[in-house]
């Protein structure tokens, strides 16, 4: 077995440390996926003044929005 300290310099883990490691990459891949899942991070998010608004985000641009009519107006036409 001292051999194998002259290939493999650090001592090997214990148990612990690596569900430490497994628990720590679960950890990062988690935090991952919900960054990639919330609209901020897919530029999807609410860009505009508020519900009264329609915006659209243009493929290579900023957004355009356009205020929705008022349901009164929007039932005489």
């Amino acid at each position: 077995m001292r051999w194998l300290w002259r290939y493999w310099p650090w001592l090997p883990p214990s148990r612990k440390e690596i569900l430490a490691i497994i628990f720590g990459v679960i950890i990062v891949a988690a935090l991952l996926v919900a960054a990639m899942k919330s609209p901020s991070f897919r530029g999807t998010a609410a860009t505009g003044f508020g519900p009264d608004w329609d915006c659209e985000q243009l493929p290579h641009g900023g957004s355009v929005c356009v205020k929705k009519l008022p349901k009164s107006a929007a039932a005489a036409n």
